[in-house]
């Protein structure tokens, strides 16, 4: 199932790994809703999702990084998963920047200071973003924002350990 609804993603990726932080509680693999996160809001989420020309965008995509700035997180809450985006997903990404909201909120601040915000940080956010491969920032160290997509799956690093090994044997089937 994975295989197949992901395939997209399997093909751009080149063999190089998706990885998030989840929740400890629950499967191994799983299928993940993005659901409408309720707690963004504000005058940044506005103005990044305004910029981006996509109504709540920020409140409704998933964040996650390659191997290369992917910072995993082992206690009593979360751990690493390999994520698979479905097929139809739509990624951006800032070259070199691991975490978009983060970084960009700070630059929202620093122009809003200014009372530039309203003119400056559209332009300053579309001249960043980039879309035109997925293998790029997997292997560069940017974090993606992936979108356009009600679900994706995941699958707990420890739980198999080797993603070229996962990625050849591939027996995953979820039906959930």
């Amino acid at each position: 199932m994975i295989k197949i609804q992901c395939s997209d993603f399997l093909t751009e990726s080149e063999g190089i790994p998706l990885l998030k932080n989840l929740p400890i509680i629950g499967d191994d693999v799983r299928k993940v809703k993005l659901r409408k996160k309720k707690n963004k809001k504000g005058e940044f989420v506005t103005a990044f999702n305004n910029a981006i020309e996509r109504d709540k965008l920020l409140q409704t995509c998933m964040f996650a990084n390659g191997p290369y700035s992917f910072s995993p997180i082992y206690d009593d809450v979360k751990e690493p998963f390999y994520v698979f985006p479905i097929n139809g997903y739509i990624f951006l990404y800032i070259d070199r920047v691991t975490s978009i909201e983060n970084n960009y909120n700070e630059i929202f601040d620093i122009l809003q200071k200014d009372e530039l915000t309203a003119e400056l940080f559209p332009d300053v956010l579309k001249e960043q973003c980039n879309s035109d491969n997925i293998f790029t920032p997997l292997i560069t160290g940017s974090e993606l924002l992936i979108y356009n997509i009600q679900y994706y799956y995941a699958i707990r690093v420890c739980a198999v350990g080797n993603y070229d090994k996962l990625l050849n044997d591939f027996p995953y089937h979820i039906d959930k």
